[in-house]
């Protein structure tokens, strides 16, 4: 398994060992801590460990702030940024303490802006048990990608901002062969015509003598012309 420490020549001197910090915060201008530290890239140690969770909001500094972690621990990292290079994401991703994943319209690329598939993604990251999604790549999710769930350990996936054109019964049809124990949420964004689209798989849900697959979790933001906006779950 690829190492999460990253090599580089460090004495035996004391004032070499990393400080490790716990719970940051990434945007364009610095990165700030749980314990409140702010620190501009160039004021933090070359040689500092992380844990916890990483929040991604802005991609700028990451060239700067990848080479100065020499143990990388994460166990959720939250993507807000518009894109990542696939080598800074399997860094921030490397530790065997993985478990969660987030992936807000953020995307994942190549060095040649060729987008990362998400089965490549998830075979990237094996100890992963949760992602969450806002699928503005719709065109990722393929066959390919569903059959990789069959491989992996994930128990939870929440695919958000979901358009009404998305086939969630096809793609629970093809989830219940390869990967029947999911749980799996739905998150709609106003779209009123999803409520009479949900209602009746709901229906037919509960009228089946059979249920093959780990019943889904639906959200929806529902608003009619004039009206107010109402919030509904399954």
């Amino acid at each position: 398994m690829e190492s999460i420490v990253k090599e580089m020549n460090v004495s035996s001197n004391a004032s070499n060992i990393p400080s490790t910090f716990i719970n940051g915060t990434l945007n364009e201008e610095s990165i700030v801590f749980e314990n409140g530290n702010e620190f501009k890239i160039e004021k933090l140690p070359n040689n500092f460990g992380i844990s916890g969770i990483l929040t991604i909001e802005h991609e700028i500094l990451l060239p700067q702030l990848i080479p100065k972690i020499i143990v990388c621990d994460l166990n959720a990292l939250i993507l807000k940024s518009r894109k990542i290079f696939f080598d800074h994401f399997k860094f921030l991703t490397s530790s065997e303490n993985l478990k969660e994943l987030e992936l807000h319209s953020t995307i994942v690329c190549y060095r040649n802006r060729e987008i990362v598939p998400y089965e490549i993604i998830l075979d990237s990251i094996p100890s992963l048990r949760s992602l969450q999604m806002n699928c503005i790549v719709r065109k990722n999710i393929t066959e390919e990608f569903i059959e990789k769930f069959s491989e992996t350990k994930l128990e939870k996936l929440s695919l958000c901002e979901l358009p009404i054109s998305f086939q969630f019964e096809k793609f629970l049809d093809a989830m219940r062969w390869e990967s029947p124990g999911l749980d799996i949420h739905f998150d709609f964004k106003r779209s009123f015509l999803m409520y009479e689209k949900i209602n009746i798989f709901i229906g037919k849900l509960l009228v089946s003598k059979e249920c093959h697959c780990y019943p889904p979790f639906f959200e929806a933001y529902l608003q009619r012309p004039n009206k107010n906006i109402y919030y509904f779950k399954f």
